[in-house]
């Protein structure tokens, strides 16, 4: 479910901070964006909005951080690179064209 792949995201930032040498406490992180979440559920995501209007997203600058720093380390992260690829797929989706 949706809740199991964003704790699987969360999971692989996390570790990538911390490749960088930035502690971050998951838990409590994960206590923070479950209350934003809470707090914007009836906002629109800026994803979706720029999906709608054939703009490119801004998942290169969010993923693009975790996926680097697991590259420098060779480590993989599997769920974010997937991530990555399907909001890229739809990005494509909704334009019409490749982006």
């Amino acid at each position: 479910d949706i809740a199991a792949v964003m704790d699987l995201l969360l999971s692989e930032a996390v570790e990538a901070m911390s490749l960088k040498g930035v502690a971050i406490d998951l838990e409590e992180i994960r206590a923070k964006i479950m209350e934003t979440l809470e707090k914007t559920s009836s906002n629109r995501a800026s994803m979706l909005q720029d999906m709608e209007a054939g703009r490119r997203t801004e998942i290169d600058n969010i993923s693009g951080q975790v996926l680097a720093a697991g590259e420098v380390h060779g480590i993989d992260f599997p769920c974010t690179r997937v991530v990555t690829l399907l909001v890229k797929g739809l990005e494509r989706g909704f334009s019409g064209s490749v982006i």
